[in-house]
């Protein structure tokens, strides 16, 4: 969201015609946990907004409708007269509606001269309009604290991979089976103060393990280096990585890893390098060096050699140093990420 967005959220300026009332309703859905609200709550606020004739709601226009509960019912998608009255109730006690009773309790408009409204009974939409910046306000909340426990998320990956590297290093069995239990209850979705927890715990642990790692060195393992020599071993092969880069499926096929982070979040290309900057700083990659690698290999290029590299895990001692001679040889035009994922499909085919 940009700020211009952000500002029109905060402060809504309804221009002449009013309030769009769609606005509003995403806004108040955005935040309903804050308005107390259901979903289903919200399935009927949305049915009495399409009797609305109108798109923008003004504060000094007729804003009542008054569906009968049958009518109200089917735009509803059926649903029960008893549920929608308690929905109904719901609705009112958030204060987003109001309730405009008539004498015999029946829900109508009294018309004068052709035609036009003069006083209804129902409901009336008019508290909408009323708390449209408190509306705004809490649906930015909500998106910050969404955002900030993303990003939450994202550093206690990035605290647990390192921790884990640092601790398979030192033979630390614990603390690995520790990691690994964290990553597991990772997998299920955590309130804001579970995390913030979690996050303080893995800081302590890694002021206390990270220090004692030995600077980072180029060690590659045999098979690792037989791989990539196989893999690039003639000139035509390269020449085809260098104009044909694997599709997404391929990728997300060739690193299950992605989804274990990810979910199913990899859908797009900018999905998949946002992820493989949280990733490259994961698995011990330098900033400097993610720059660099991004700089001589282009951004999507860069990004699948990271969560490759991320894929064979163990293989691999020093991500950093690994991922720094494939720039190397990107630059000098020797190589192309096309061999990395044909060689982690090829593995999965294999091991299938």
């Amino acid at each position: 969201m940009s700020i211009g967005q952000r500002s029109q959220m905060v402060c809504p300026k309804p221009d002449a015609i009013g309030h769009d009332k769609w606005q509003l309703f995403e806004q108040v859905c955005i935040a309903r946990k804050h308005h107390g609200v259901s979903d289903r709550d919200l399935s009927v606020l949305h049915a009495l907004l399409t009797f609305h004739p109108n798109r923008y709601l003004q504060d000094d226009t007729q804003m009542t409708v008054f569906p009968s509960n049958k009518t109200l019912s089917t735009r509803a998608h059926g649903m029960a007269e008893s549920t929608l009255r308690r929905h109904l109730a719901a609705l009112v006690r958030a204060g987003l509606i109001e309730r405009q009773n008539s004498p015999n309790g029946k829900r109508y408009a009294k018309r004068g001269a052709g035609g036009v409204i003069r006083h209804a009974y129902g409901f009336n939409l008019g508290p909408l309009v009323q708390r449209a910046v408190d509306i705004a306000q809490a649906a930015q909340m909500t998106q910050e604290h969404e955002q900030h426990l993303r990003d939450l998320r994202d550093e206690i990956l990035i605290l647990r991979w390192e921790i884990e590297q640092s601790a398979q290093a030192a033979n630390n069995h614990d603390l690995v089976a520790q990691m690994t239990g964290i990553k597991r209850v990772l997998r299920r979705k955590l309130d804001g103060a579970t995390l913030a927890q979690m996050h303080g715990t893995l800081r302590e642990i890694h002021g206390a393990v990270i220090q004692s790692e030995p600077p980072e060195t180029e060690k590659t393992s045999a098979t690792n280096a037989q791989n990539e020599r196989h893999n690039q071993s003639s000139d035509k092969d390269i020449s085809e990585e260098k104009t044909e880069t694997p599709s997404l499926s391929q990728i997300t096929t060739a690193v299950p890893d992605l989804k274990t982070y990810f979910g199913n979040e990899i859908s797009t290309w900018d999905r998949l390098f946002q992820a493989s900057g949280t990733l490259s700083a994961m698995i011990g990659v330098t900033k400097q060096t993610w720059a660099e690698a991004i700089h001589v290999m282009g951004p999507k290029q860069a990004a699948i050699a990271v969560v490759c590299i991320l894929q064979r895990g163990a293989e691999i001692k020093s991500p950093g140093a690994y991922l720094r001679r494939l720039v190397q040889k990107a630059s000098l035009g020797d190589f192309t990420v096309g061999p990395m994922v044909n060689a982690l499909l090829n593995q999965r085919t294999v091991n299938s």
